[in-house]
């Protein structure tokens, strides 16, 4: 399988319909949750998500591309991020919104069963790492520069390792012990790893 997931370039002729997008990326979700990769196949997603089978190959050569947007649309960290005018601003906002994400069942069951795959598959690996990673990893750097810029935080933090920091409890609450995203879970998060880095 390629491992050059990219977006497929708009074609011409009638605008595309965002509902199509929406259930067939919905549909996608559900039937790897329920069946693992070999379940997502543009039939079963045209019959889940009530969509045309021609449609959905105008907008996804194969399921590889269908299942890297799915994964967009559902775990992707914003590609900027918020500037608050502070350092713990930022990183609460950042932090919050994919808490909120993560709150929503539908998507902590797919993101399960997606790291399930990911163990199978290099190229899911590989879209998790550029869709949701590198994302997150972005947007948690750009708080931290204009952390460095006003003041807040010595340039000499690791921003990678401040990213690693904060997902991790996302990570262990949705994969491992399935402990619920509280309503202070972000907060507490962000002043413990602030604390940390200041004490670098």
């Amino acid at each position: 399988m390629a491992d050059q997931l990219t977006a497929v370039p708009p074609r011409r002729g009638r605008p595309r319909d965002p509902d199509v997008d929406v259930q067939a990326m919905r549909a996608a979700r559900e039937l790897l949750v329920e069946g693992g990769y070999p379940s997502v196949t543009f039939g079963e997603v045209a019959r889940r998500g009530r969509v045309g089978r021609n449609g959905l190959y105008l907008r996804w050569p194969d399921r590889e591309r269908l299942l890297a947007d799915a994964v967009s649309d559902a775990l992707a960290t914003p590609p900027q991020s918020p500037d608050t005018g502070s350092l713990r601003g930022d990183l609460l906002a950042i932090m919050e919104a994919k808490v909120e994400r993560l709150r929503d069942g539908d998507r902590r069951a797919f993101m399960r069963a997606l790291m399930q795959e990911i163990g199978r598959r290099p190229a899911l690996a590989s879209v998790y790492r550029r869709r949701v990673v590198a994302p997150w990893r972005r947007a948690i750097g750009q708080a931290i520069g204009r952390g460095v810029a006003r003041g807040e935080i010595g340039a000499d933090v690791d921003a990678d390792l401040v990213a690693e920091a904060l997902s991790g409890p996302l990570v262990i609450r949705t994969l491992i012990t399935e402990a619920p995203l509280g309503p202070d879970l972000a907060a507490d998060a962000v002043d413990l790893v602030i604390a940390g880095a200041r004490r670098a």
